[in-house]
């Protein structure tokens, strides 16, 4: 079987039921014919990760299709129905998520045109990370929090982001009116913005950047 990796959202399982996966071991599974009924692609989710595999006319299982050296009519033939059913599920069983702040979504946009970044959603949550396709080292979280967690006197919910700096522009920027110490991080390295407009964008632009850069290899962090 093979892995599929999801970038953004996660599996609804409601939303699998209703594609027409049913309940299956601990998970869930579902099956068509594929290349006029000579193959049966199958999609297993199992503890939220998504699963293909291709069984031949042979019941045996079919990889060529994973395979970019392969050619042929016939892989290619294969190729192309795997990958239009395989889109086909993820747009329906897929749940997206998104944040409500005119500043989150901006920051979403610049990471996405400037370093090719995409959200990463690693838990159960609205949190979600941004890390360097080089190296996978994070460099932005998003988070939504209560406002309580950052010392104010209120329980309401706001969406924040944790950037890397230096220690030294650590000191100078905590305020704790924009910039707080970093909320469930390291708080001598990261910090906390709130996306509520009291900052201007371009000036959280230059952050992330900044951040981006401390978390290359050619430099030692410390988390």
């Amino acid at each position: 079987m093979r892995e599929i990796e999801i970038k953004k959202g996660k599996i609804n399982d409601d939303l699998l039921l209703k594609f027409g996966f049913t309940r299956w071991k601990n998970g869930f599974n579902y099956c068509c014919n594929i290349i006029d009924g000579q193959m049966k692609l199958c999609f297993f989710v199992l503890n939220g990760k998504l699963y293909s595999e291709i069984i031949d006319e042979f019941d045996e299982e079919y990889t060529l299709h994973l395979n970019d050296g392969a050619g042929g009519e016939f892989v290619g033939r294969v190729k192309n129905e795997y990958e239009s059913k395989l889109n086909e599920v993820l747009d329906e069983i897929i749940e997206f998520r998104s944040y409500k702040s005119v500043q989150a979504n901006e920051i979403i946009e610049y990471l996405r045109l400037k370093y090719n970044n995409e959200l990463e959603f690693l838990w159960d949550d609205d949190n979600a990370i941004a890390r360097r396709l080089d190296n996978k080292k994070w460099y932005i979280v998003f988070m939504t929090i209560s406002k309580s967690k950052l010392g104010f006197k209120s329980n309401d919910r706001v969406e924040v982001i944790n950037l890397r700096l230096t220690e030294e522009n650590v000191a100078k920027c905590v305020d704790n009116s924009r910039f707080f110490p970093a909320y469930h991080m390291n708080k001598r390295y990261w910090i906390t913005l709130m996306l509520d407009g009291g900052i201007e964008t371009a000036e959280i632009f230059k952050l992330i950047d900044e951040s981006y850069d401390l978390v290359s290899n050619k430099r030692k962090v410390k988390k």
